[in-house]
Formats: structure tokens, sequence, C-alpha cells
């Protein structure tokens, strides 16, 4: 769809790879920023409901934007790179408007992290952000082409499964950390491992393990 509002939507570079991680189907089964049902929903139960059956989630995938960018619902906005400052920054895609409302961060906190204190990095990650509105909807993206050097070996939802296909891998397990791997992660992904071959003694059991190393 073609944009229908004249302001697009500047996005952070780390909700740039969010949208992409929606687009590319790693936060399945969204298709989109969540919209306030879903946003209340996550922090009231801690689950999503996708045709009737509930999807375990514990943060909201949100999307802020500024006083002078925020839409109303049924608008087509352009997704512009917050870190684009080039002056005819082209859309990287579009947003399908269904919801706005506002932005009650420290009930956010709370349900999240489980306390109103905010002297942690989590608090710091969204108190240092000004907006207090969020926009849920629809994302359509281009593309994706990725120039780091290691592109190769990073592998969407579709990619991986096709990989456990290969390999007849009939349980699997997976660890994320945002730093590099020390003891104590090790023995979390073989633990869990473990407890998975246990209950399928005899089947081939996949560990997967993808350590985030940079910004919180």
């Amino acid at each position: 769809p073609s944009p229908t509002s004249a302001t697009p939507i500047a996005v952070a570079p780390a909700d740039f790879t969010t949208l992409y991680r929606i687009a590319d189907g790693t936060l399945s089964p969204l298709t989109g920023p969540m919209t306030s049902s879903d946003y209340a929903s996550v922090l009231a139960t801690r689950h999503i409901t996708r045709d009737g059956k509930p999807w375990s989630w514990t943060i909201p995938i949100v999307l802020p934007v500024t006083d002078a960018e925020t839409p109303k619902a049924g608008d087509v906005v352009g997704l512009v790179r917050a870190d684009d400052e080039s002056p005819d920054a082209a859309p990287f895609g579009v947003l399908e408007v269904a919801d706005v409302f506002s932005w009650d961060k420290p009930a956010f906190l709370l349900a999240v992290y489980g306390t109103d204190r905010v002297d942690h990095p989590g608090a710091r990650l969204w108190t240092s952000d000004a907006r207090s509105t969020l926009v849920g909807g629809t994302i359509s993206l281009l593309p994706f082409a990725d120039p780091r050097e290691f592109a190769a070996r990073v592998l969407g939802p579709a990619a991986v499964r096709s990989l456990l296909e290969k390999d007849s891998v009939a349980n699997s397990v997976a660890f994320q950390t945002r730093n590099p791997l020390h003891r104590a992660h090790e023995y979390a992904l073989v633990y869990g491992g473990e407890c998975v071959l246990r209950e399928s003694p005899g089947e081939k059991i996949g560990l997967f393990l993808n350590p985030l190393v940079g910004e919180l």
C-alpha cells in the first residue's frame, strides 16, 4: 500500500531491527507493532491470543512516535530510518495504522521488570526515550540487504526449520544471551537439552546458541 499520511515515522535503529524480525517471522504471529489490546494482554496476562490460541509473550513489541509523527487509525504511514540523515531518505516500508494509544511507562516498567525502580539499564532504555505515544498495526517492508560480512550466517525462521528437518532434529532448545557466553549460559543450555532428552529418549536434540553482543 502507498502512504496516505504526509509525515513518515522515523524509526530508531533498535526498532528498525524489531520490525524486520516481525517481517521475517521471527516474532510470529505478530504482523506489526502491537495494538493496545495485545499490549494490555501482555502486561496483564503474559500472552497474546491468535485464532483462539494463547501465545506466551512477556514484553510488548511497540513502536513509539513523536507528537509530530502521530498518525490516525486507518492511516498508511511511511517508515524511514532515523539514522538516515539524507534529505530525501526513502521509506523502507509502510505501517497500516490500526491503533494509536498513550504509553504509560511506569505501568509498563512495573509489569515487565516487576519493580517500580528505574535505576537499572532496562528501565533507562525506556525512560531515556521522550516519546509517549505508541502505534500498532500491520507492516509491509522492502527486502533488507544485510551488508555485514557474516550476513550469510544469519538465518531466518524458514531457514532454521529447513536445517532442523535436514538434520532430522525432533526437538530443540534455544538460548539467547546479550553478552558473550560464559559457564552459567552453557549450563542453562546443556541442562535444557538434557531435560528434553530425558522426555524423548532416542530422539535427536538440537541446541541453539545465539549470543547478541552489542548495545542493551
